[in-house]
């Protein structure tokens, strides 16, 4: 919120801007979470706060990005296979990133792989 104060980071939050999308005629939400200090997480459970606040508003397609999550300030990043936790949130869709990855901010760079093996048993979950 730091770059940006309009950033939607917590459930109601979220709610009320895929809200305004809907009603602008979007058909689909994709979701990255943060927990309630703003950090990036795959916790199921923000997830599903996020999910329900969401249908609350709309009927909206909901999907979960099953990316890593990553903390760049704190330089926590988590691994492919944490990223399969937003699954247990039950979403009706979610995304399956492929391939590998380089994210970079000042002094910083970080690697993401989604090595084949990874992508069909993610694909078969889902």
């Amino acid at each position: 919120k730091e770059a940006n104060p309009a950033l939607p980071e917590q459930p109601d939050e979220i709610a009320q801007s895929v809200r305004e999308c809907y009603d602008a005629g979007a058909a689909l939400a994709h979701m990255h979470a943060r927990d309630k200090d703003g950090v990036q997480t795959n916790s199921a459970a923000v997830f599903r706060e996020i999910n329900r606040a969401v249908r609350s508003k709309s009927p909206i397609i909901i999907q979960n990005s099953i990316a890593p999550a990553l903390a760049f300030a704190k330089k926590q990043f988590n691994t492919a296979e944490q990223g399969l936790e937003t699954l247990e949130a039950k979403p009706e869709m979610c995304s399956l990133d492929m391939g590998i990855g380089v994210l970079s901010v000042p002094g910083l760079e970080h690697y993401l792989a989604w090595p084949r093996s990874f992508l069909f048993r993610a694909a078969k979950m889902m």
